[in-house]
Order: structure tokens, then sequence, then C-alpha cells
């Protein structure tokens, strides 16, 4: 499962002074991500990402392997957002899209997977899970 981050442009007003132009450099987003399991709790798991340097309005996203769509989005709850900057507005835009709306700065996003039940008796080598002696969450 893998989160992608888009950015909306807002307009930003400069001032012609003569010949004199301002080139505007927005600082580069940078993502690091922590992934939770509770050993005493092994029907998901939280994520966590640290978003540096979003926009005002940012979208997220998860896609989806092309071989091995399980729509994943299904089991993805509790999405929040703590900003820097003050409040933020959550809006599920479709099943796997996300629009998130702050003041811009950092971010901190914060969601439970939900594994779905075990598939007896065989569960497929690609499909996510936990147990007591380790677990799959990412894929092949």
């Amino acid at each position: 499962m893998s989160f992608s981050v888009s950015t909306v442009a807002a307009q930003t007003s400069v001032r012609n002074s003569g010949a004199n132009h301002v080139r505007l450099v927005r600082p580069q987003t940078a993502i690091a991500y922590t992934l939770r399991v509770d050993s005493s709790n092994l029907s998901g798991f939280d994520v966590e990402l640290r978003i540096r340097n979003v926009p005002d309005t940012f979208r997220l996203a998860m896609a989806a392997h092309p071989e091995y769509d399980d729509q994943f989005w299904r089991f993805v709850g509790d999405v929040n957002v703590v900003a820097t900057s003050g409040t933020s507005i959550v809006v599920r835009e479709d099943s796997a899209l996300w629009r998130v709306v702050t003041r811009g700065g950092d971010a901190l996003v914060r969601y439970r997977v939900s594994l779905p039940e075990a598939e007896v008796p065989q569960r497929a080598s690609w499909r996510p899970f936990l147990s007591p002696s380790g677990g799959l969450v990412g894929g092949p």
C-alpha cells in the first residue's frame, strides 16, 4: 500500500517593480512514515505520515498494484490530519482519494488499516496479514 501526495497550486500576487522579477520557490515536500503494530491487537495497524512543507490544499491517494488490486482502500479508516498551522479539514473525495485543507507548513496524517478476516485454509501470498510471529503489510 502506498500513498501519494498531489498539490493544488494557489495564486500568489507579486508586484512587478520595473525590470525586477521575483521567482517564487516552494520548499520540496518531504514524507516520512511509521507503521505501528500492537501485538495484543493483530486486527490491523496504525500508519503515521509526517509531511513537511505541505501546500494549503493537498491530496492523499492510495495507489493500486496493477496485478494485485485488492481494493485496500476499503480497510482504511480514522483518517485525521494535525497541521502545525492550525486546524485541518479532511474530505474523502473518492474511494481511494482524500483532500486535505490546511494553512500549509507541516502535517501529521494518521489512519488505521483494519485487515480483512483471514482466509481459510490458505491465504494468497500477496495478501496482508499479521500474526504473533510476523506479518506482511506492503504486498509483494
